[in-house]
């Protein structure tokens, strides 16, 4: 949260009191807003530079509403030890977002550091021209763009009787009058077509809706409530999600709260880590006849099973190769077999991991290569007619 610091030393003081309300309400409750996750992000990535996952390519849509702060967050997970692009694509005319930081001036920044790599999309498909005119006009006259950069249209067409008109009025009532009486008298004067009212804000809408009811103009209000933010959605959308996965912790926390089980998100949260802790999911409780995910892997343990491992040369399963199968075959709790194996792979594999040699590498060079189909048997072959258990075992399958 960002706050304006006023002349006044008591305005000022009363801010930092409600500041400090704030941080402890969050801190009570394990909470973080928008502001916190930006500042954790860039705390953690510039302390384990090391360990950091960077990328060649990064491309940002909107860049006119970030801070200078989120660039440096860009800038962190940006690999430069090699040839790197980053893309920025923006518009200065809808920079909004100067209550966060965004200013017009850190894309003045942005064309000096981007130099001649700066690319405009100089057409407007979409606007008829005695329209854009009026945006280029604000555009370089209210936010100082160069008229060269202004875009154009090929779409010439003139403008009819009242197709555009710019109308003022002295104060917020008046303008809420005069919006419904345009309203009013274009329906009138175009009984077949549409009109669509757009308000920056959602107390505007509504201050014009009861207008034009007061004035008997039909009409529908669709701002003032987001239905994907309330809570019977939120409600709907973690069922589906416990439907599609039942170890979606957080979706049952949404549940749990949104039926009425607990009264707090962070109650909910942290009875639903208990449970994960014990080995538990709030889905084994809902039938006495169903089986817990602990149970079934109970009744895997009772005979004769193999536990393995796969080591790949990436993460990718289309591109990758397995590289090293590992098992172990265990009965009545006690290891009576084992199973190692390297296969060939003309894949490079990566040298380090994170910021450490990846042991993979040695041992491969090391060890006496097998043919990955002959490999692939042998581990079948081993494994027979025993359970077979391991981690993301579904990852391992689709591997070539």
């Amino acid at each position: 949260m960002f706050f304006r610091v006023q002349t006044s030393p008591d305005d000022c003081l009363q801010q930092f009191k409600f500041a400090r309300k704030y941080q402890q309400y969050k801190e009570e409750r394990n909470l973080v807003d928008f502001d916190d996750l930006l500042i954790l992000t860039y705390i953690h990535a510039s302390q384990h530079q090391d360990r950091l996952k960077k990328y060649s390519w990064i491309q940002i849509d909107e860049v006119q509403d970030l801070s200078p702060f989120q660039f440096g967050i860009i800038d962190l997970f940006t690999d430069h030890s090699k040839e790197n692009v980053t893309l920025y694509l923006g518009d200065e005319q809808q920079a909004i977002f100067s209550f966060i930081g965004a200013k017009l001036a850190t894309l003045e920044w942005l064309r000096e550091r981007c130099g001649e790599n700066m690319h405009r999309l100089y057409f407007n498909y979409r606007s008829p021209k005695y329209l854009l005119d009026v945006f280029n006009t604000y555009a370089n006259m209210e936010l100082d763009v160069d008229p060269h950069f202004l875009p154009k249209t090929n779409n010439l067409t003139e403008a009819g009787q009242d197709s555009l008109c710019i109308m003022s009025a002295p104060e917020k009532d008046a303008e809420v009058r005069l919006v419904a009486e345009s309203v009013g008298n274009f329906c009138t004067s175009h009984p077949d077509e549409r009109v669509a009212v757009l308000v920056p804000w959602n107390k505007d809408a509504d201050q014009i809706s009861r207008e034009l009811s007061n004035r008997n103009i039909p009409h529908f209000k669709i701002s003032g409530t987001d239905l994907f933010t309330t809570r019977q959605a939120q409600l709907l959308f973690a069922h589906l999600q416990v439907v599609y996965l039942d170890s979606n912790m957080m979706a049952w926390s949404k549940i749990l709260t949104g039926t009425g089980i607990f009264n707090e998100d962070s109650e909910a949260r942290r009875f639903v880590k208990y449970l994960r802790d014990n080995y538990l999911l709030p889905s084994d409780f809902l039938n006495y006849t169903r089986s817990s995910y602990m149970l079934e892997l109970y009744r895997c343990c009772q005979g004769e099973y193999v536990i393995f491992d796969t080591e790949t040369t990436g993460l990718n399963v289309f591109e990758g190769d397995i590289v090293q199968i590992a098992a172990i075959k265990v009965n009545a709790g006690k290891i009576t077999d084992r199973f190692n194996i390297i296969l060939h792979t003309d894949k490079p594999i990566p040298a380090m991991l994170g910021g450490i040699v990846n042991p993979l590498l040695l041992e491969y060079e090391r060890a006496e290569k097998v043919d990955r189909r002959t490999g692939l048997c042998a581990f079948m072959d081993f494994v027979g007619d025993c359970t077979l258990i391991g981690q993301n075992v579904e990852y391992d399958c689709y591997f070539s």
